[in-house]
């Protein structure tokens, strides 16, 4: 009598954790949202962050049932820290892989924006490309880098990159250049956010990252011109 034997192969794949993304409220009576060393109230705040941006979602909690307060775990230019819970929209989280089209979006446009607003305020410092200090071309090199976007990193050889875009055309993300010092040249670079206005590392009066209108005011007669930046050949390997 002959046995017929049945091998089952069973196949497991395995996934990689996605890196998640967060939103944060948008705040009316508050200036920013406290980033904490640690799940307590006392702790030092770490970082100031924006409201209506996303930031790193590390995937833990932590609820301090005496104070009825939730905390999450979260990450910014590579320190961990904890958020209060109350800060967060609820189920707004992104998970940032390439084939899905809401993350790469995300990831290619607003995380662009995202993730240079959560310097405002940091200081302006000549020849600085961050995490904490910036010149212009260092702030916008410093921003596309952390999106995984190699550009140069002088404020005129970025200009030589990508394709120009009109003015009545910009999006977010565009690049934006200037020369401040009317002397016929690129001299100072900026990121598009949409609404006439573009976040830069200024030199002047406020010498810090700052959110600037581009249609008026000292930067209206000083743009040049803007570049789109091909973001898929320009991605890092």
């Amino acid at each position: 009598m002959k046995r017929f034997i049945t091998i089952i192969v069973t196949t497991v794949t395995i996934f990689a954790n996605p890196t998640l993304f967060i939103k944060l409220k948008e705040l009316k009576n508050q200036e920013f949202i406290p980033f904490y060393k640690e799940p307590k109230i006392i702790a030092p705040i770490l970082f100031k962050l924006e409201s209506n941006s996303y930031i790193k979602y590390l995937n833990a909690t932590k609820e301090d049932k005496i104070n009825g307060i939730k905390w999450l775990k979260v990450e910014k230019d590579g320190k961990s820290g904890w958020i209060l819970n109350s800060f967060i929209v609820k189920d707004k989280i992104v998970e940032n892989k390439s084939h899905n089209k809401k993350s790469k979006t995300f990831k290619s446009n607003n995380n662009i924006a995202n993730i240079a607003k959560s310097k405002i305020n940091s200081p302006y410092k000549y020849a600085t490309a961050g995490p904490n200090t910036f010149d212009c071309s260092g702030f916008v090199y410093w921003v596309y880098k952390e999106n995984n976007i190699t550009i140069p990193r002088t404020s005129l050889n970025q200009s030589k990159i990508g394709v120009k875009v009109d003015k009545d055309n910009l999006k977010v993300g565009d690049l934006l250049f200037f020369d401040t010092s009317d002397k016929g040249h690129v001299n100072h670079s900026g990121i598009y956010l949409g609404n006439n206005k573009f976040i830069h590392a200024s030199s002047g009066k406020a010498f810090s990252v700052v959110i600037s209108p581009l249609n008026k005011g000292f930067y209206k007669s000083k743009f040049l011109f803007a570049k789109r930046v091909a973001k898929e050949s320009n991605r890092k390997k």
